[in-house]
């Protein structure tokens, strides 16, 4: 808490960051106009939904799904359904993005930069903005390029804080609320099921040839192959920096004038205090008033033995609650304006004098007794001080000018050459080179699947196209050199992939038609009496509650009626473990009161932010119905449906 108080000013050195174009180690903290825009959409990239001015591009989705997707996974069963959430994710988040802006709660590049600051303050060490850790960072711990991270970060700070704060802060859970959803959430209920097997139909399905090839003739769509691609991954080696660059006394004099600012040093003091807090530290919350007046009369008190001779360090030992600094005699050490965190307690310690100590001074965290120990006035050292400094900074502005110039001059050859001719173009200038061919998007190397925005380019580009990157690992490029589209299998390919569909399908079908039997049997008679004559077996469950599972049936979310149906009361048939099932509830037992107490707040928790989510997910939903009917959301269906179509493809 008192941190704020012993900060220590640290020496500002200044790091010239040049900054490669290609790279994109933009930041917000660089104020560049329009850094926190949606990029405009890449025109051969095709658009599949327009929300007002911003575009929706399949790289876009491809990037979202990459997002969704864990590196690695092999999500090709699920691949179009996800495509199509992608696709409405981000629609979702670019009318709520342009509905925040229109309420006036979205943040100018300034108060993003100053957000970025607060939120990440590693990123400026000595107070100075270190952008290629910041590139790092992002790369390494999000797999994210600087301009989409950003992006993120505007959402973030747009949409899921300030939009969702102003519409559910009024979201009110009262106690009736709680006590139900404890309730709810902690009785359990007992069922009696039975399961038809879907195995058990297997010897009765005809998977003869005619069958399987007229399942196949009917589901064409189902048996494609993915689309395929191939690569070079080229990657550059850094020329060594050449230390031997002649900087004349005129450059480095130029340097030192046109920046002098960052030479100079503020005013600054070394204070020391006495605290007696008026908050208690375990809760945060402000003492009663009459323990606060007995602090600062002990306060008086103190400060009055300090007038007659007292010793400052001792009697900080013996009374100071300040931790950080009772041991020290209440040093606070060397700080500037800004580095106390109240004008409260800054203002008083810097009207004071060397040798001189203030009045008892009241902040939020209590009574302070301050005195000055010692003060350094603003000054600027002396150019024959820093001036090595600056010959260093310099030629290292000039080795990464030179390098910028080799990448660009490297990359325009590489972008001129074939997939026929890159190897030699790279290996002349002395970069290496690996060749992957005929890989997945969802099966791409690991060198390419831990960059998913290249993995998205280089499946969205064109034959021959280079597709350049960089981060903390240095610069990369990757061309594009096969394309093998995607295409529908013949039944020979299909083969035993077919066959198996086909079976899976078929006993499905007839293990419920069979429930449905044994539903219909149960209701004339008895489940216990249906399943005999069917020869099944009747399972008696233990108790369990909605977020249970009953082994060898089914979770509790499947089973919830089994909470609110009438006892005895048929059920079914439901998807079960291994075909389909039927179940009538025995008994509902109610929760156990005595645990309320013990799971009341993190049971209001957990109900807050659902009604919050529930209540954002209307307030979602009406805007979109909003921006539907009058015309701002503009889907291309057709080329939706294609892209989710070719995203649905089967694995060959």
């Amino acid at each position: 808490m008192f941190d704020v108080f012993r900060s220590q000013r640290k020496s500002v050195k200044y790091v010239l960051a040049f900054i490669m174009g290609m790279v994109g180690l933009s930041m917000v903290i660089t104020m560049v106009p329009g850094l926190f825009s949606t990029p405009t959409a890449d025109l051969s990239n095709p658009v599949l939904v327009e929300v007002g001015d911003e575009r929706i591009t399949i790289r876009d989705v491809q990037f979202q799904l990459s997002r969704m997707i864990p590196p690695g996974q092999d999500a090709s069963q699920i691949y179009g359904l996800m495509a199509g959430q992608a696709i409405d994710s981000l629609v979702s988040e670019r009318v709520m993005l342009t509905e925040a802006d229109r309420l006036g709660l979205k943040p100018n590049e300034r108060q993003l930069a100053e957000w970025i600051r607060d939120q990440l303050p590693t990123l400026f060490p000595g107070g100075q903005f270190d952008g290629r850790q910041y590139a790092a960072m992002v790369q390494q711990r999000f797999s994210m390029t600087v301009p989409d991270f950003e992006q993120q970060l505007l959402l973030d700070l747009t949409v899921r804080t300030r939009l969702q704060s102003m519409i559910t802060d009024s979201v009110v859970v009262t106690e009736d609320d709680v006590r139900a959803a404890f309730t709810e959430r902690n009785e359990q209920a007992r069922i009696e099921f039975v399961v038809v097997s879907s195995d058990a139909f297997r010897d009765e399905v005809d998977v003869s040839d005619e069958r399987v090839q007229e399942f196949f003739d009917s589901n064409r769509f189902r048996y494609q192959t993915r689309e395929t691609r191939g690569a070079k991954l080229i990657t550059f080696v850094s020329a060594p920096p050449t230390d031997n660059i002649e900087i004349s006394e005129g450059e480095i004099r130029a340097f030192y004038d046109q920046n002098r600012y960052r030479f100079e040093t503020q005013d600054r003091v070394r204070p020391r205090h006495i605290l007696f807090m008026t908050i208690n530290p375990d809760t945060g919350t402000a003492l009663s008033e009459p323990d606060k007046a007995a602090k600062k009369e002990l306060a008086e008190d103190v400060l009055a033995k300090l007038r007659a001779g007292g010793d400052f360090a001792e009697l900080a030992a013996e009374h100071s609650e300040d931790p950080g600094t009772q041991g020290q005699g209440g040093d606070l050490g060397w700080v500037a304006r800004g580095q106390m965190g109240t004008p409260a307690f800054e203002d008083p310690t810097f009207a004071l004098q060397t040798g001189e100590m203030s009045e008892v001074v009241e902040t939020e965290f209590g009574f302070h007794i301050i005195e000055m120990q010692e003060r350094e006035a603003a000054s600027r050292q002396p150019f024959e001080d820093v001036r090595e400094e600056i010959i260093d900074d310099l030629r290292f502005e000039r080795n990464q000018t030179a390098e910028q110039t080799r990448v660009d001059q490297s990359l325009a050859a590489l972008r001129n050459a074939s997939p026929e001719t890159v190897d030699g173009i790279a290996a002349g200038l002395g970069f290496e080179v690996q060749t992957f061919s005929n890989f997945e998007q969802s099966r791409a190397p690991s060198q390419l699947s831990r960059l998913p925005t290249v993995l998205n380019a280089v499946f969205s580009g064109a034959l021959g196209e280079l597709v350049p990157h960089a981060d903390a690992e240095g610069m990369i490029a990757v061309m594009v050199t096969d394309i093998a589209p995607i295409r529908d299998l013949t039944y020979e390919e299909a083969g035993g992939r077919t066959r198996a569909d086909y079976l899976s399908a078929e006993i499905r079908t007839l293990a419920e038609a069979r429930a449905v039997e044994v539903l219909e049997r149960a209701k004339s008679s008895s489940l216990a009496e249906a399943a005999a004559e069917f020869g099944l077996e009747v399972t008696e469950s233990d108790p369990f509650n909605r977020a249970g599972f009953v082994p060898g049936f089914a979770n509790g979310q499947v089973l919830s009626t089994a909470f609110t149906a009438t006892p005895g009361e048929l059920q079914g048939p439901i998807a079960a473990t291994g075909g389909f099932g039927l179940y009538r509830t025995v008994a509902v037992e109610d929760a156990d009161m005595a645990a309320f107490v013990a799971q009341r707040t993190s049971v209001r928790e957990q109900l807050t932010q659902s009604r919050r989510a529930e209540a954002f997910s209307i307030f979602e939903d009406e805007v979109l119905t909003r921006y539907e009917e009058s015309g701002q959301i503009r889907r291309y269906e057709g080329r939706i449906q294609q892209f989710i179509g070719l995203a649905s493809r089967p694995l060959l």
